[in-house]
């Protein structure tokens, strides 16, 4: 099976990352722990840390992993989405899993009989089999959606992460923040101590009198950087985990952090572009802070792309406050739509961007992932 051959398998399956067309009820567990304990032999030995939250998840996840490499702890990482390629989703050691590996996996479920599974599901139990075979003494997860009822939930880690949470997948996790809450700290289990990020008072209200809880503090310094939340919460997490970190080690992966699509600053033809999957009224609200700093002396342009379920209005409206918004279709079936199409969009933005502007793309992974893909391989 080639790489496409093994997509074009995955994509048969049923993905709740591209339908809306269900409830949080509709999804259950039992499935895939019958899979895992079928074709994962030894699977609940790995020493797990599981991250849930609306802003901040994959941040802290990659945070933990990075560290873990870097002190020498053979460590897997599961994350979603991807921007680029589905590989992103699969780590060991902080590389991705490469398109033969990948390929392997999927021809092993293939051969089991996989189907199922849902798109989620299979990439989940890909993860976890990968890391058996690599030996991993650590695996961090990253929630696809909520915590409750996700597929990473069937793990009993070593120590459970709440990122920030705010109002997000209204329709599926409900319409209030105390029930989107109730579903993210469903990945809390008993005698398991969980880092709890920086939060809106009212959530802090909400986790009120819970047990194991430890909390972080947001401590912001130059440019109100969002990032030193993550960092406080890895290394409680860390800390918990552990015991102890190195500040020195832990110093490094903090200077050489970058994520994909995540404020990717690039100079392009003398131009400057910055690629950011934010989709959330916090994480838009931070995109302007580190565009305010980094960017002090540019105006954006923004490139904007939306799922349906996002705070459209909301989202337009603080961007509209600070540059000029286009709106494009990315063309996916969740999206919003617009008379022009990302591709076009960006062409048209870029080739006309002035010294003092700077290209924001923006809204959404799909969005970003597909102008990387079509420009910047």
């Amino acid at each position: 099976m080639d790489f496409k051959a093994a997509n074009e398998y995955l994509s048969g399956l049923v993905s709740y990352e591209k339908r809306r067309d269900f409830k949080i009820e509709d999804l259950n567990l039992e499935n895939v722990k019958k899979v895992l304990d079928d074709f994962c032999d030894g699977w609940k030995g790995i020493k797990y840390v599981h991250v849930a939250g609306s802003k901040g998840k994959g941040s802290v996840s990659h945070l933990i992993s990075d560290y873990l490499v870097r002190s020498g702890r053979k460590t897997g990482l599961f994350t979603s989405p991807h921007v680029v390629s589905i590989c992103e989703r699969l780590r060991v050691n902080g590389a991705d899993v490469t398109e033969a590996r990948f390929c392997e996996l999927v021809d092993l479920l293939k051969e089991r009989g996989g189907k199922e599974l849902t798109y989620f599901e299979a990439l989940f139990v890909l993860a976890i089999k990968l890391f058996l075979l690599e030996g991993v003494e650590f695996a961090v997860l990253e929630v696809g959606l909520g915590g409750r009822l996700d597929t990473t939930n069937v793990v009993t880690p070593v120590v459970s992460v709440l990122s920030t949470v705010e109002l997000e997948h209204t329709d599926i996790l409900g319409d209030t923040l105390e029930k989107i809450l109730n579903e993210k700290m469903g990945i809390k289990k008993d005698g398991v101590p969980m880092v709890i990020g920086y939060q809106d008072q009212e959530v802090y209200r909400f986790l009120e009198g819970r047990d194991g809880l430890i909390f972080a503090e947001k401590k912001c310094g130059k440019c109100g950087d969002f990032r030193e939340g993550n960092y406080n919460v890895a290394i409680l997490a860390l800390e918990a985990l552990l015991g102890s970190v190195d500040v020195v080690v832990f110093s490094d992966v903090i200077e050489n952090f970058q994520l994909l699509g995540r404020f990717d600053i690039r100079e392009i033809d003398g131009k400057w572009v910055v690629f950011d999957v934010a989709h959330t009224m916090n994480s838009i609200s931070a995109l302007i802070k580190q565009l305010r700093f980094y960017f002090s002396d540019f105006d954006p342009v923004f490139l904007v792309s939306l799922m349906k379920d996002k705070n459209v209005d909301g989202i337009l409206e603080k961007l509209s406050s600070v540059g000029e918004v286009n709106f494009v279709d990315c063309g996916e079936e969740r999206a919003v739509f617009a008379d022009e199409d990302c591709f076009s969009g960006y062409e048209r933005l870029f080739g006309s961007l002035k010294k003092d502007q700077v290209l924001v793309v923006t809204g959404s992974f799909y969005l970003v992932g597909k102008i990387l893909r079509a420009y910047y391989k």
